[in-house]
């Protein structure tokens, strides 16, 4: 599959688009757990509201932003020289592990923060490659705040945004806190809108009910999900060492620093609402991980073995359900 994806770009994503349908074939079939809106998350509320006109249509509308997130992916390695340009590994690792625990192939705040996510760490990673890159950290940290108001646990990447900008050099105060006031700025928009137009004082309650549920509330993983984090992580740790013996450049070793925090934090936020987050930010990155893996490697036997069974285990799990078996 690894030599496929480096090739045809046309044929490379209709075969992304048919392998999306195979993995989601099983949610249309039967029934899957859609997480319904609650308490702080704004945006996925008014989503779910116009979405769930249908039981249908929250599958239909949950399945293109799953394919056009995996464009995106893809594109966003591309840019940063992640993988070739002509390549479609970096949409194909991503179907592939977001959909190796089936609870992410679902409608869920997870699936439509995703797109926000990507985009403010593709923000991050440009930032070396400008000698003002105020508006850029403005612009991450303020993407980053319109995704907490669908998945509030994406507010831990803020840290994370704080810490990429201490790696790629930048020091000085100001740029530590241009992320606290970018992701603030929407918050304090909103809840003016709400004092003015609103019960300001039930969304200041639901408000401060989110963040003692973000920063206290540490929720047990269910089977499911620690058997796929367990396996992701340890996938990750491996890639990690076959990408640095590869290429050990300080350019890429910098890139591979702040992926590694960013998979920290994705298991912190993997701890949160299980229901609401289940691994899917943790299958992220190790997608984008086994994307740069195998996009440069010459040599990629084994590699083609191993993503080969990887992709049959997932279509494995995916379709137990239908048969009987509860593999996760």
């Amino acid at each position: 599959m690894i030599r496929f994806f480096r090739q045809d770009y046309l044929l490379q994503y209709l075969a992304i688009i048919a392998i999306s349908i195979l993995l989601w074939l099983p949610t249309f079939i039967g029934q899957i757990d859609i997480v319904e809106p609650y308490k702080g998350a704004i945006l996925y509320d008014f989503i779910y509201n116009i979405c769930s006109v249908s039981y249908t249509m929250l599958k239909v509308v949950a399945f293109v932003v799953f394919t056009i997130t995996a464009i995106l992916f893809n594109a966003f390695l591309s840019a940063n020289l992640f993988i070739p340009k002509n390549s479609a590994l970096g949409a194909f690792f991503f179907v592939v592990t977001v959909c190796a625990n089936p609870t992410t192939t679902s409608f869920s705040p997870f699936l439509f923060a995703c797109p926000l996510i990507m985009s403010s760490i593709f923000i991050i990673f440009q930032i070396y490659k400008t000698e003002k890159p105020e508006p850029y950290i403005l612009n991450s940290s303020i993407i980053l705040s319109i995704a907490s108001m669908i998945m509030p646990t994406t507010a831990f990447l803020v840290p994370f945004i704080m810490i990429a900008l201490l790696i790629f050099g930048f020091f000085k105060t100001n740029f530590i806190l241009i992320p606290i006031i970018g992701f603030t700025v929407p918050y304090l928009l909103i809840f003016s809108c709400y004092y003015i137009f609103c019960d300001y004082e039930t969304v200041s309650y639901n408000y401060n009910l989110i963040i003692n549920d973000i920063f206290f509330n540490f929720a047990p993983l269910g089977k499911a999900e620690t058997i796929m984090t367990s396996i992701a992580a340890a996938i990750f740790v491996i890639v990690c060492f076959a990408i640095k013996s590869n290429d050990n450049s300080v350019k890429k070793n910098k890139n591979l620093s702040i992926i590694m925090i960013l998979f920290v934090f994705s298991i912190i936020i993997t701890f949160m609402e299980g229901e609401f987050v289940a691994n899917g930010l943790t299958m992220l990155v190790v997608s984008a991980v086994l994307a740069m893996l195998t996009g440069y490697s010459k040599k990629i036997f084994i590699l083609e073995i191993a993503t080969d069974l990887l992709f049959a285990a997932v279509v494995f799990i995916n379709y137990s359900k239908l048969i009987g078996l509860e593999v996760l």
